[in-house]
């Protein structure tokens, strides 16, 4: 804009006067300058805009040049402006006056808190606006007054963070949605929408797009479902429910899971797991496993509750449509015993074992304190021996342990061990029950595994619809990988060191690749078998293995790997290699294991269409059970959000009365009694009850008042309108009789009722109308919080990995941990904390019986006279006199057992100074560690 002349001399330097500003120059270049001003502050008073439309643009154009957001403070519409006046106004105007005032002024901001919450607002007082109004011939919005004084820090880094810059547009928004449904990195799609649209997207951001894209999908639509898992995914479909209407499961299967149990029916896996659908319903997953030892689902089914009868429905429904079943020996499942029962009813000619992972956590969940009235170190004892006898290779070896057990266990664990765990110990032990031809299988993990695969694409709480969907997604992808797996078999070959024709490349051409891993190991392991006996009596030969004495003979071993694998074992080759015998033998192994069945039964080399059926069970008028305690949660539930939201309806006073009457309820129900609901008239009530009742409450007031036996076990008496005749609804207690147990019962198809079937015919996957089923879905659940013992082990014992580390010596704490710690051994722990808080300790709340004071009060790393200064004159008497009593008087006892010390050999915990015999800690050693810590200050 400046014009600058310069003049080179001959040496290529500036002459002197050369350089020359023209002002003339500069004076026209701030008349532009000002003239762009102009043209970006269109607000002059007085300006006029034809239309609302052309003033928004405008204004947008200013804030976005600015770096400043304006609301429209106030309005007067070309309506309403029209019903007081005669003249013309301009439809397009859209409003007669508007005022636009910035976000950070407009209103004084008046908070009706009382500051306990941070609340915060953009209401500064801030002064600028744009006051527009029609002009006189009501055809443009002229600017009336304009102020651009702003009392607040104006940037574009700021101006990026409002929240109105922060919304997206309507492609970006969906395109986000997309990615969050993909279940994409929320701080990934953050930098992608920065980089694509420019504007600042916070996390939180992201997750209501996310939650907002969801809402609307959950319909739960059995009808829809059904149509979808038919028509779309060529499924086998069965629906159950009861005599009402309502749905109690659904079980599906297409061609493919059927075509993979009927190959692989010798073992199968039974779960379920949690958490997916929003309406509670556990999903059950049957698995296979096939040649190469890929797990494969074999079907699926949803039930409402896990009774006896809604498992017995999904096993007669899986026997329905898998007609090899006979042929099924093993079935890997958790459930209780009931359930259990049901699984052997069914399938009788398998044997029911039960996961390692389930025992476990069955043991830690029964053997409690609470439950068995144990204490704390008898628990951590037995859990560790029930540990042990899991993990038993042998019988033998069980045996010594439970023998070690009944010993050592109290008297309530070894009643409940030996109604429900001994007589079934071939079902749980990890060696008893690897010999029934579970092909060394002694965990669900299988299952567990797909079940982890689910929950990373399905969310938790999902609708049925979106469930189904994302199911077959999962279920795709499973099959793509294993697919993948199958060609690169038989496309490509393993590098093999072994020569041809021997034994090895033998088996390792006819046996699939994970197969002939096993078959190879043992071959390798031919050379630690030492000893084989002849056994002329059995026509066999004996060898020693670590598992105790077996048979074993060319074609068949006793020992568990032949046993549960149906493959050669070390000890066939060991006898075949004395007996001059070849090592390669085709018979050997059994026809699962070769690659030319392997290949017969995979998907990738055969294709067929898929055709779908539809048939409906509905059960009878059913018969009173017990339920069990999820069943009892599920009905209590519903109730109880109906109650909150009858409650929260009332006005302040009577919501205080019913919340203080649930108290009460509560409390009776934790201690054990029951109530009854009495309804007594408006006199009945205390005075200044009835004057706060209003007008819109009915006059009839309900009180709690304890069961007798005396009362019938349901009564109602209806009183008369005057309330003189009060209505007692009675339900007698639940711990006098065996009726009364029944009181918590719903109607169940168990027993000798038999479910009728009802096959609404067979559709094929075509059919475009389908009659509804007229099924009633059950209601939603809420969410329940995260489960507990995450620090646990699966049986409830501490980690490993959390150290003692973190612990810390007594004699190395803080000396204010030290007084703490001393002033819990005199006192009540609320006197504890008065007294470091200030207060003196006085006579009457010192403990004063010696043996309610631990034995630590005479360690010598304690020093008493630390916590002198909190007790008054005559209290600190009483301390030290009773200190002296147990150090004259004392006698030195287990901590778990309460038995003498002296009796056998001890350890103390450096944490709390108590003692523990070495038997009652599970150690029979003095620990190489300097210092030792107790279960209980482990946790």
């Amino acid at each position: 804009l400046v014009e600058i002349s310069l003049t080179i001399g001959p040496k290529g330097g500036m002459e002197d006067g050369a350089c020359t500003f023209h002002e003339e120059d500069v004076a026209d270049t701030q008349q532009e300058v000002e003239c762009e001003d102009s043209n970006d502050n269109p607000f002059a008073v007085g300006e006029c805009f034809e239309t609302f439309d052309k003033l928004e643009v405008a204004v947008q154009k200013y804030e976005e040049y600015h770096f400043v957001k304006f609301w429209k403070r106030d309005t007067r519409t070309i309506e309403a402006a029209k019903k007081r006046m005669s003249r013309p106004l301009k439809s397009q105007l859209k409003y007669y006056e508007v005022r636009y005032c910035c976000i950070h002024g407009g209103q004084q901001f008046k908070s009706q808190g009382k500051g306990l919450r941070n609340t915060w607002t953009f209401k500064n007082n801030c002064t600028a606006h744009i006051s527009l109004r029609a002009n006189e011939n009501g055809s443009a919005l002229q600017v009336k007054s304009v102020s651009f004084d702003h009392n607040h820090e104006i940037s574009q880094e700021l101006f990026k963070h409002l929240p109105q810059r922060r919304q997206l547009s309507t492609a970006m928004r969906e395109k986000a949605a997309n990615l969050l449904q993909m279940k994409a990195n929320k701080k990934l799609v953050q930098q992608q929408i920065f980089q694509e649209s420019g504007n600042v997207v916070l996390l939180k951001d992201l997750s209501n797009i996310a939650a907002i894209s969801k809402k609307g999908k959950s319909k739960n639509d059995l009808d829809i479902c059904v149509s979808l898992l038919m028509d779309k995914y060529g499924c086998d479909v069965q629906v159950y429910s009861d005599d009402q209407g309502n749905f109690q499961g659904l079980f599906f299967q297409d061609k493919m899971m059927k075509e993979v149990f009927e190959a692989y029916p010798e073992i199968i896996f039974v779960d379920a797991t949690y958490k997916l659908l929003d309406l509670g319903l556990p999903t059950y997953l049957v698995l296979s496993e096939d040649s190469n030892g890929q797990s494969e689902i074999s079907a699926a089914c949803l039930l409402v509750s896990e009774d006896a009868d809604s498992i017995k429905w999904m096993f007669n429904t899986f026997k329905q449509c898998n007609g090899k079943w006979e042929t099924i020996r093993v079935v890997m499942a958790d459930k209780d015993l009931k359930e259990r029962d049901v699984i052997k009813q069914c399938l009788p000619k398998a044997m029911v074992l039960i996961c390692l992972f389930h025992t476990l956590r069955t043991f830690r969940r029964e053997v409690s304190c609470d439950k068995l009235g144990i204490s704390s170190g008898q628990r951590t004892m037995c859990l560790e021996l029930l540990q042990k006898m899991a993990y038993a290779t042998t019988d033998n070896e069980y045996t010594g342990l439970y023998v070690q057990f009944q010993k050592s266990a109290p008297k309530e664990v070894l009643n409940y061990f030996n109604e429900s765990w001994h007589p079934i110990k071939n079902e749980w032990v990890l060696g008893l029950k690897s010999s029934s031809g579970s092909f060394l299988n002694a965990t669900n993990n299988r299952l567990e595994c797909i079940n982890g695969k689910l929950k990373q694409v399905i969310d938790r709480h999902s609708s049925l619809e979106d469930f189904i969907s994302k199911f077959f997604v999962v279920l795709t992808t499973l099959r793509t990988e294993r697919d993948h797996k199958t060609a690169v078999m038989f496309q490509k070959v393993k590098a093999q060191c072994f020569q041809q024709g021997t034994a090895e490349s033998d088996y390792a051409k006819l046996l699939t690749s994970y197969a002939a891993a096993f078959v190879l190991k043992q071959i390798g392991l031919v050379s630690k078998v030492k000893e084989i006996k002849e056994d002329s009596d059995n026509q066999c030969y004996k060898v020693k293995t670590s598992e105790g004495e077996v048979q074993v003979t060319e074609f068949d071993c006793g020992c568990i790997f032949h046993q549960s694998m149906l493959l050669p074992c070390r000890h066939m080759f060991a006898l075949r290699k004395v007996l001059c015998k070849p090592l390669y033998d085709p018979h050997l192994c059994d026809n699962r294991w070769t690659c030319v069945y392997y290949r017969s039964t995979q998907r990738l080399f055969a294709s067929s269409s898929a055709s779908s059926s539809l048939a409906v069970t509905t059960s009878k008028p059913k018969d009173y059970r017990k339920l069990s305690q999820h069943e009892k949660y599920r009905k209590a539930v519903v109730l109880t959000s109906e109650l909150a939201s009858v409650a929260s309806g009332a006005s302040s006073i009577h919501f205080q009365r019913r919340i203080k009457l649930l108290k009460n309820l509560i409390v009776h129900w934790k201690n054990g009694e029951e109530v009854s609901l009495v309804e007594v008239g408006e006199d009945s009530l205390d005075e200044s009850c009835s004057d706060m009742v209003s007008d819109e409450e009915p006059s009839n007031k309900m009180e709690l008042v304890m069961a007798s036996s005396e009362m019938p076990e349901t009564s109602v008496t209806q009183g008369s309108s005057s309330g003189q005749s009060p209505a007692v609804i009675q339900q007698q207690s639940m711990t006098t009789s065996q009726s009364s147990i029944d009181a918590v019962t719903q109607w169940s198809s168990g027993g000798h009722t038999p479910a009728v079937s009802k096959n609404l015919g067979t559709m094929s996957s075509g059919t475009k109308s389908r009659e509804p089923l007229g099924i009633k879905m059950p209601v939603k659940i809420k969410k329940r919080g995260r489960p507990k013992g995450h620090n646990l082990t699966t049986i409830g014992l501490p980690c490993k990995k959390r150290r003692e580390n973190s612990l810390c010596t007594f004699s190395r704490l803080h000396t204010s941990e030290k007084k703490k710690v001393m002033l819990n051994w005199f006192v009540d722990k609320s006197v504890a904390q008065d007294a470091l808080d200030g207060k003196l300790i006085e006579e009457e709340q010192v403990e004063c019986r010696p043996e309610r004071v631990p034995n630590s009060v005479l360690d010598e790393n304690v020093d008493v006279h630390l916590i002198r200064s909190y007790f008054t004159d005559d209290a600190w008497l009483i301390v030290e006199d009773m200190r002296a009593r147990k150090a004259e008087f004392t006698s030195w006892l287990c901590c778990t057992c309460q038995h003498d010390l002296h009796s056998q050999a001890s350890i103390i915990c450096e944490s709390c100074l108590r003692w523990y015999h070495f038997q009652c800690v599970g150690i029979t050693a003095q620990p190489k560690k300097k210092n030792w810590f107790c279960r209980s200050c482990l946790k």
